[in-house]
């Protein structure tokens, strides 16, 4: 995290029903419009970012309601999984692995069936893909009256997001990523649209109830203790990342993946995530064949002082995952991939059973 947050973290304790706090709540909302181009002040959640979905789908997916879930990894799963705890139907439409959502395909699976909204992950981490969000935003505007919600956890202030002007009505993240703020706090913007429709039904959280956040957050309050050195923090980071503007902010991070997969490129290797959807904030590339992605995860973190991620599921030992969020610079990216270009990967490989 940058120096001046971890300084926000070490403020005193305040009360959180004192008028400081109120200040404090307004400028870390307003500022949070800035970043994703929303009008409607979001409400701040003491959770992680999956609290944040948890009340997304709490709020917004009722028992008597029909979803479409747009998924292209593991976090998309995910989106599905909570959901599925509070819809009454969910139908999927799945992306090939290292591809991200077909607009074409959507649009045909609105015209044929009424739902009452439809969710995707707009950077999936878990492959590297960014889903084409202005376009499913706009076909879910052409062919259906659902609302979209969006799991924004890897692409708010990483990759471009408009809520407003891309027709959004629901998005959610934390606050380690893009935002480098420590986890523990989620933020979810709602459009008109979406604050309508939570008049419509009661949601079965308390914790959760996006209805009770709004009436309390009139007066920038929240309807319970919060994470008040997580809110210091956040507005220290907020005040860093609009200082050097958004649009830079998303031109750092595409630069950072640029270079990044450049030089693993150069070196050989393949990048999982197919060329026309890359991610700005991760890298997912393909280790040699013979190679476990976990000896060289050890490898790099335990010699080089470099930690990553591996793949999931069926891609755990194949795949590593290299992250370029927040509060990094490109030159520390590039080491880094220059780093893992030139690792001898052969020596990356298991021991043959009987092998001299």
């Amino acid at each position: 995290m940058p120096p001046q947050v971890l300084a926000a973290l070490s403020r005193q304790v305040i009360s959180h029903r004192s008028q400081a706090f109120a200040d404090l709540m307004e400028s870390v909302r307003t500022r949070l419009c800035k970043v994703v181009g929303a009008r409607e002040l979001p409400v701040v959640l003491t959770s992680s970012g999956t609290g944040g979905l948890e009340a997304c789908c709490a709020n917004f997916t009722g028992p008597q309601g029909r979803v479409l879930l747009l998924t292209a990894g593991y976090y998309g799963d995910l989106f599905g999984r909570i959901a599925a705890n509070h819809a009454r139907s969910i139908d999927t439409l799945r992306a090939e692995p290292g591809s991200c959502i077909d607009v074409g395909r959507l649009e045909t699976a609105l015209q044929a069936t009424q739902y009452d909204a439809v969710l995707v992950t707009h950077s999936e981490s878990s492959t590297g893909v960014l889903n084409p969000l202005q376009a499913i935003a706009a076909a879910v505007r052409r062919y259906s009256s659902a609302l979209l919600l969006v799991d924004g956890a890897s692409s708010v202030a990483i990759a471009d997001v408009a809520f407003d002007a891309w027709g959004l009505d629901v998005l959610v993240t934390g606050t380690q990523k893009g935002l480098m703020a420590p986890p523990g706090l989620s933020v979810v913007f709602m459009s008109g649209a979406a604050r309508e429709r939570l008049g419509q039904s009661r949601s079965p959280s308390h914790y959760f109830d996006l209805a009770l956040a709004l009436d309390r957050a009139k007066t920038h309050a929240t309807a319970f203790t919060p994470a008040v050195n997580l809110v210091y923090g956040l507005d220290a980071a907020l005040e860093i990342l609009l200082g050097e503007g958004m649009a830079q902010v998303v031109r750092r991070h595409e630069a950072a993946a640029s270079v990044c997969q450049r030089i693993l490129q150069e070196a050989g290797l393949r990048l999982f995530a197919r060329p026309e959807c890359r991610a700005p904030g991760i890298t997912s590339v393909c280790v040699p064949a013979g190679v476990l992605a976990e000896n060289a995860q050890v490898f790099l973190e335990h010699e080089e002082g470099i930690p990553l991620s591996i793949g999931f599921d069926a891609w755990k030992s194949s795949v590593l995952r290299i992250g370029h969020m927040g509060w990094m610079a490109v030159d520390d990216v590039a080491a880094a991939a220059r780093c893992i270009a030139r690792l001898d990967w052969d020596a990356m490989k298991p021991v043959q059973a009987g092998a001299a």
